[in-house]
C-alpha cells in the first residue's frame, strides 16, 4: 500500500502505475484521500467483475469501408 499526493500523482502517473502492481495506491488531495489506483487484476478480483479485457474484445468481424474525401476545405469563416 502506498500513499502519494495529487501533485506527485500528476507529476508522475507512471510511478503510481508501477506502485499499483504491488498494492493499492492512495492519492491524497490537500491531505484527504481522494482516489485509489489499483492494478486491473486486483480490481477484477475485488469486484468479481468480468475481465474488462474480455468485455472489450470483439468476437465478430466488422466490415468497415473507409471514406476518403477529395474535397479541399475552404478558409474558415471567422
Amino acid at each position: 500500500m502506498s500513499v502519494v499526493s495529487a501533485r506527485e500523482f500528476h507529476r508522475s502517473p507512471s510511478a503510481a502505475k508501477r506502485m499499483a502492481r504491488e498494492g493499492p495506491v492512495f492519492v491524497t488531495d490537500r491531505g484527504r484521500l481522494s482516489l485509489v489506483v489499483l492494478d486491473i487484476a486486483e480490481y477484477e478480483r475485488l469486484t468479481g467483475a468480468q475481465s474488462l479485457r474480455d468485455a472489450l474484445r470483439m468476437d465478430e468481424e466488422i466490415d468497415v469501408e473507409p471514406v476518403v474525401s477529395r474535397d479541399v476545405p475552404g478558409a474558415a469563416d471567422l
